[in-house]
């Protein structure tokens, strides 16, 4: 029996482990994107607001959050709050 070069092993154990990994990889690939969670601007108060503050801009930034944690209502213009009167 004809003894093999270590190259040729070599080359035979690559090629031996590239073919099955290939295939299991092949396998496992969905071709469906994960969901992507969308993104909302949301206006929020920049500093602890003392009862009876009348809301300005100056008051307000834009922060943006996941859409599926905001849990409660929301107010997604920043004019809104501003020319939101009290009654």
């Amino acid at each position: 029996m004809k003894r093999r070069s270590p190259i040729t092993l070599t080359l035979l154990l690559v090629i031996g482990g590239l073919v099955p990994s290939t295939v299991g990889t092949n396998l496992l690939i969905h071709d469906e994107a994960p969901a992507v969670e969308q993104l909302v601007n949301v206006p929020m108060a920049v500093a602890d607001l003392e009862p009876g503050t009348k809301i300005t801009a100056v008051h307000l930034a834009i922060s943006q959050r996941y859409h599926a944690k905001i849990t409660s209502h929301r107010i997604e213009a920043q004019r809104r709050i501003v020319t939101a009167r009290t009654r």
